[in-house]
């Protein structure tokens, strides 16, 4: 059972996955932060990619397997950042997961449990431009009861707040904190 393929649900999400990042690498290109005349490298453009309140527009693929129990745990998720201008000078920042999972059964009499698990969202709100290297943005984070199997998370919404501080990677390091 721990060599099972992938179900036909993960196989269909991998499939629009794959059109969603087309789509976003289309629209991609720009960098946001126009405050320095200094052209990123491609690994500092990178870099930045991994940072939700950078400003760009990207589609995260994750995919994880864990050892549980008998056999291993996969979770694939599907994890767009998409920024919004709010006025003039400030920007709202979107970050999703969408996981789909498949877990081994986890008692002797059951069965293995695949589908999507619930999605978490987050919104960072922060200033359109900083006189600094420092990027920071503040807001909620909502995880959405949307699992399909439940195995596979918790039937309640849940709510909190949400920040995340980071330090621009164009001339210097980056650093990253989130907290959800």
């Amino acid at each position: 059972m721990d060599s099972e393929e992938p179900t036909d649900l993960a196989a269909l999400a991998k499939g629009l996955l794959i059109i969603l990042v087309l789509i976003s690498r289309i629209s991609f290109a720009q960098r946001i932060d126009s405050l320095t005349n200094v052209k990123p490298t491609v690994d500092e453009v990178a870099r930045e990619r991994q940072n939700p309140v950078n400003g760009f527009r990207s589609v995260f693929l994750q995919d994880v397997i864990l050892p549980v129990g008998e056999g291993n745990a996969h979770s694939f998720s599907i994890q767009p950042v998409w920024p919004f201008r709010l006025g003039k000078n400030w920007r709202l920042n979107t970050y999703t997961i969408i996981p789909i999972q498949s877990i081994p059964p986890l008692t002797a009499d059951g069965s293995r449990a695949s589908g999507l698990g619930n999605i978490l969202f987050n919104a960072f709100i922060r200033p359109e431009k900083s006189k600094s290297k420092l990027v920071w943005g503040v807001g909620p984070a909502l995880q959405i009861p949307t699992r399909t199997d439940p195995e596979l998370g918790s039937n309640r919404f849940s709510a909190g707040p949400a920040a995340c501080l980071a330090r621009s990677s164009v001339g210097g390091l980056r650093y990253n904190f989130r907290k959800s």
